[in-house]
């Protein structure tokens, strides 16, 4: 993802090695950890329904569960609770990394909207994807209180509705864009 991928992509695309990333739920996770891991590779992140907290006991919860529901070992993917990569891949020790880049974060109420009606897993997207965007809404407050601690700016939106779903994801990328455009185009 950060050694292999990038000149693939830059030779494909011809880009000039000026790279953001974005994700969606777990994928938001992967985004903002590899920011912070990497932090000369982007220049901006925009994470959308993530829980960029790994080390809460209440992260933790939703981050196992989300694992299972999916139908994998939550274990496999950092270990126990006890285990340091947990800590090492988690956003909020990790936030300092963020600084000087464009950062968006969102995520809805878990209160289903209008748009939950479209969403083509309308019944898990209105009863799971609305606990798991609720449990995700408090993550992304806490993601919020660091950056603003370490005076790292960032654009934080709170959509009063939305569940962990599709429909929702669509219209922020389409609202956050401008933040990693400009990142780019620097």
């Amino acid at each position: 993802m950060t050694s292999e991928l990038p000149p693939l992509i830059d030779a494909q695309f011809r880009s000039d090695g000026r790279n953001v990333i974005g994700g969606l739920s777990m994928g938001a996770l992967s985004a903002v950890t590899l920011t912070t891991r990497h932090p000369e590779l982007y220049r901006g992140v925009a994470a959308f329904s993530g829980c960029l907290d790994t080390v809460s006991a209440s992260a933790r919860l939703v981050i196992r569960n989300s694992v299972r529901w999916m139908g994998g070992n939550p274990e496999n993917m950092w270990g126990t609770d006890a285990d340091p990569a947990w800590r090492a891949h988690d956003p909020l020790t990790n936030a300092p990394a963020l600084r000087g880049k464009a950062v968006y974060v969102s995520a809805g109420s878990g209160i289903p909207g209008p748009e939950s009606l479209t969403d083509p897993l309308m019944p898990q997207a209105v009863t799971f994807g609305a606990v798991l965007e609720y449990l995700v809404h408090g993550c992304t407050e806490s993601f919020q209180r660091r950056l603003q601690d370490l005076g790292v700016p960032a654009t934080v939106v709170f959509h009063p509705l939305g569940t962990h779903s599709w429909p929702y994801w669509q219209e922020d990328l389409h609202e956050s864009w401008p933040i990693p455009e400009a990142a780019l185009t620097e």
